[in-house]
């Protein structure tokens, strides 16, 4: 079993999906899950959803990711 977390449990927090990645980095977390939002949320655009747009560059999340050893899984 692998410990990791769904940026979900950030909600209340009102981190942006970075500052969740950073949280997991610091904290030994190497589990992502993200939350995706399928069209424009106007609190992902201010920055308080830990979420991930599909209209977001994928190569800056892997890019992300990749500076903190975080391991990308697509599930599949």
């Amino acid at each position: 079993m692998r410990i990791g977390f769904h940026t979900d449990a950030f909600n209340s927090a009102c981190w942006d999906f970075g500052k969740c990645v950073q949280w997991a980095h610091s904290q030994g977390v190497g589990r992502i899950e993200c939350g995706l939002i399928d069209g424009v949320s106007w609190i992902h655009g201010l920055g308080y959803q830990p979420h991930v747009a599909l209209y977001e560059d994928p190569l800056l999340l892997r890019g992300t990711l990749k500076e903190l050893n975080i391991p990308e899984e697509t599930g599949l």
